[in-house]
């Protein structure tokens, strides 16, 4: 057994610190199941906890990459976008966003000020019965809903379930096609919400390799026939992506969450992974920086000797303080 006497004074008090938080914490944490309030406390921490890095100043890290180009976001499933979802407001400037939205009110009104995409986007050019909710057309779906899957997805989340819907019959493209006849040579950032759709998205993202993609994964399908969400998972696998981060998306009356928002990153473990990156090696350390993962660009940094890496190894990261 350890004589906490004989430790280093530091970890002494670090270790009686720890002792008393413990103690505080199971105190509080009863306390708020008294009074109903544990969910609510424990979701606001670890969101907190999620933007932990989100006010750190990176200037001087960002003044010494080559961003001589904006950084190219494909959003699908935009009818309310707004770069805050993303990343920090303060770095709109470096992007260029293209946005997907298939309702002509909504597309028009988005291309007021964003390059829009007024189609929907599938794995191939087709035709395919769009199901659109009266009362939230943002959650219209290839797939009919599903009631079962919406009660545990959130059982006092029914707009689904007390709501029309109507069908409309929707011309479909593709990722690839779509970027093609905008003459975007590449794409940066990737994010995909697109009410159970996301993993035929994804198959038409043709050879194009986002630096980050952020795909909204519904664990316990919300719509009939949705592919279960591993081929999603595997298809990028294959891509040469790995997870870098998960958050939940709505609620879930299980223990684990039904739907995810998880964020992927070229796999810098292998070659496949490495050739994404390596040619838009800037973009690729903006885009870790700025979404807040900080200790795992310092690892990917010192593994493949970044030319900054002096700079990025002194960062702090506030996530696991």
């Amino acid at each position: 057994m350890i004589n906490l006497s004989q430790m280093n004074p530091i970890k002494f008090l670090r270790s009686k610190i720890y002792s008393l938080l413990k103690i505080f914490t199971e105190i509080f944490l009863r306390i708020s199941f008294k009074l109903r309030l544990a969910s609510f406390i424990s979701n606001t921490i670890i969101n907190l906890r999620h933007r932990a890095n989100d006010n750190q100043n990176y200037n001087n890290i960002i003044e010494k990459l080559k961003l001589s180009k904006k950084i190219t976001m494909l959003d699908v499933g935009a009818s309310d976008f707004d770069f805050k979802f993303h990343f920090p407001k303060k770095y709109e400037k470096y992007f260029e966003a293209i946005l997907v939205e298939p309702h002509k009110k909504s597309a028009s009104k988005l291309k007021e000020k964003f390059i829009v995409i007024d189609k929907a986007l599938w794995s191939s050019n087709c035709r395919k019965t769009l199901y659109i909710p009266e009362n939230k057309k943002s959650a219209s779906s290839f797939y009919k809903p599903s009631i079962p899957g919406f009660e545990i997805y959130n059982s006092s989340d029914n707009f689904l379930l007390q709501t029309k819907i109507r069908e409309e019959f929707t011309d479909c493209t593709t990722i690839s096609e779509s970027l093609n006849n905008l003459d975007k040579k590449s794409l940066d950032y990737l994010k995909i919400h697109a009410q159970g759709s996301e993993y035929e998205i994804l198959k038409g993202i043709g050879s194009f390799r986002p630096l980050m993609i952020k795909v909204t994964i519904q664990v316990t399908g919300q719509y009939e026939g949705v592919p279960f969400w591993g081929e999603t998972l595997n298809l990028l696998n294959k891509l040469g992506y790995m997870i870098c981060s998960w958050e939940n998306a709505g609620g879930h009356s299980t223990h684990s969450y039904i739907q995810m928002h998880i964020t992927f990153i070229p796999n810098y473990l292998t070659e496949t992974g490495k050739k994404i990156f390596e040619n838009k090696l800037d973009q690729f350390i903006f885009l870790l920086l700025i979404s807040g993962q900080i200790s795992l660009l310092k690892i990917i940094s010192k593994q493949n000797n970044f030319s900054i890496n002096n700079y990025i190894s002194n960062l702090e990261d506030k996530f696991f303080y």
